[in-house]
């Protein structure tokens, strides 16, 4: 009876939206390095994927140019937390919570010389609540 009236109280969401979540998210690592006096740009991104979702939680990450990227993504508060870390350790880096923009963007970066790592979060069309008119 309390899981039935628990289940009650979470907001339903169909089973391909949360698995898919509602947000498309990249990492962006770049970087130059000089190597012999000449000068070499280094551009690289990963899409972010599900990890884990449960009722209105979806967690996204990957790891790309040395850093743990991570957002996890509240759909009944509406809101984001983001991580870059410092892999394997994970002990080191930055957070922010926030959320998508009238646009539904949501970007965060981290910069360390001309070291940039950055997450870029996109929602997608049918979730971004401003085409909703919500």
């Amino acid at each position: 009876m309390i899981l039935f009236l628990l289940a009650s109280l979470v907001p339903s969401f169909s089973s391909a939206e949360i698995l898919m979540g509602s947000l498309d998210c990249k990492a962006i690592y770049k970087n130059v390095e000089y190597i012999n006096n000449k000068e070499k740009h280094i551009e690289e991104e990963a899409p972010l994927k599900v990890v884990f979702a449960a009722g209105s939680h979806v967690k996204y990450e990957v790891s790309l140019g040395g850093k743990y990227f991570s957002v996890d993504e509240d759909k009944v508060a509406n809101s984001l937390l983001a991580f870059i870390t410092t892999a394997p350790e994970y002990t080191k880096g930055s957070v922010t919570r926030g959320n998508t923009d009238n646009n539904g963007v949501f970007n965060f970066s981290t910069v360390d010389g001309f070291m940039v790592h950055r997450l870029e979060c996109r929602r997608q069309p049918e979730t971004n609540p401003s085409r909703l008119g919500l």
